[in-house]
């Protein structure tokens, strides 16, 4: 009897490890920020003629970066119809690092339909943020 607990018990646990490893996987709009970016797969993104793309680089050893992880987070779901959002690590998205010649971060670009609209240098609040998206949604 103790045993078939046990087992019920064991079964719950790996349950809820491979739950929480399901949920635990975000929706980036597609774009997994494990996934390493060439230059050819940045462009085919950014060149997407049905939403607006924004292109957030940072790193992980930017304290601005790590302060406007929220910000990014929010915008990833603030309108995923018209908006999708494509993070760029500068240490892991090498070709597109040096094409931007990324050396001073968070460096947030606007693009719709292949055309960049906007760009930006630095810390950005959420409000100042979707003031220079919003009127690129529609």
């Amino acid at each position: 009897m103790k045993h078939k607990y046990l087992i019920i018990g064991f079964s719950l646990v790996i349950a809820l490890i491979v739950c929480t490893a399901f949920f635990a996987v975000k929706d980036n709009g597609g774009f997994q920020e494990d996934e390493i970016i060439t230059l050819d797969k940045y462009n085919k993104i950014v060149s997407n003629k049905d939403t607006a793309v924004l292109v957030y680089c940072s790193a992980s050893w930017c304290a601005a970066c790590v302060k406007m992880k929220p910000v990014i987070e929010e915008m990833e779901s603030y309108d995923p119809k018209r908006l999708k959002v494509l993070r760029i690590d500068s240490d892991r998205d090498k070709e597109v690092s040096e094409e931007f010649e990324l050396n001073t971060l968070p460096l947030i670009m606007l693009y719709k339909k292949g055309t960049m609209k906007w760009t930006w240098t630095g810390k950005l609040e959420r409000n100042a943020l979707r003031a220079k998206v919003d009127p690129h949604l529609f």
